[in-house]
Order: C-alpha cells, then sequence, then structure tokens
C-alpha cells in the first residue's frame, strides 16, 4: 500500500515594516506588538473585537464577576478562573493545556527577564492548572 506525503505549506507574511516582537509580551519592556500580527503568532486566553470589547478566543467564556470564574476575596485580592475549549492544539499537533499558561506565567514574571514589574504580571499572585482545561 502506497503512503501519500502531504505537500509542505508556507505562510508568506508582508508587513510595512519590520516587526519588533512576534511575542504576545515581549521580554523587552516598553517594546510591544500589534494586536493583528500578535494574534498570527501569539493566542490569548480572549481578545478585542474591532469596538475594543473582550470577547473569548481560547477560552469557553470570559470570567464573570461574582460566579465561580471571578470571585473578589475578603482582604481584596480576586481570584480569576478560565475554562479552555475543548481540543485545543498548538500547531504541530500537541494539546495545548491549563500547563502551558502556568509554563508562560513563569517565564513571564522571572524577574532576570525584565516582565516581571510590568501588567498584567506585577499583580498576579500565582497562576495554576488544578486540571488540562482549567487555568
Amino acid at each position: 500500500m502506497a503512503t501519500t506525503t502531504q505537500p509542505s505549506k508556507t505562510l508568506v507574511l508582508m508587513t510595512r515594516s519590520e516587526p519588533d516582537t512576534l511575542a504576545g509580551t515581549s521580554m523587552t519592556p516598553g517594546v510591544t506588538s500589534t494586536g493583528g500580527r500578535r494574534r498570527l503568532f501569539n493566542a490569548g486566553l480572549a481578545l478585542l473585537d474591532g469596538d475594543a470589547r473582550p470577547l473569548p478566543y481560547l477560552a469557553e467564556a470570559l470570567p464573570q464577576l461574582n460566579t465561580d470564574s471571578w470571585r473578589v476575596l475578603p482582604d481584596g485580592r480576586m481570584e480569576t478562573t478560565y475554562r479552555l475549549r475543548p481540543n485545543l492544539a498548538w500547531h504541530g499537533g500537541h494539546d495545548l493545556t491549563a500547563d502551558d499558561f502556568v509554563f508562560a506565567y513563569r517565564v513571564y514574571s522571572t524577574p532576570e527577564l525584565g516582565r516581571a514589574g510590568a501588567e498584567p504580571f506585577n499583580v498576579m499572585e500565582a497562576v495554576t492548572a488544578p486540571d488540562p482545561r482549567t487555568v
């Protein structure tokens, strides 16, 4: 039985200028990626629509205040929970899980990398993954 190989695929992009970064959050303070370019390479839990309203993207829904997804604790801190959409995968086919968001938080909140003092990392205490689809 003969096997068929898939043709290679190439994505060609053209921009007016060289991007400062392809990362969703630059490791260089003050350098950011524009929203459209950022989404080509870095998907987030939510995104802003054309009217700057947040919409769920990788998350099933946005957290809602005074529910299990967004709680204000007695000391004023907040606990926010996102549930990932089912069947998310990296471009190579591996599952995208809550542990990937925990890893990203660890990278971006490492002081030696220069992002720990930037929003939102400077106001976040921890990111946990109680199960593969919950951040």
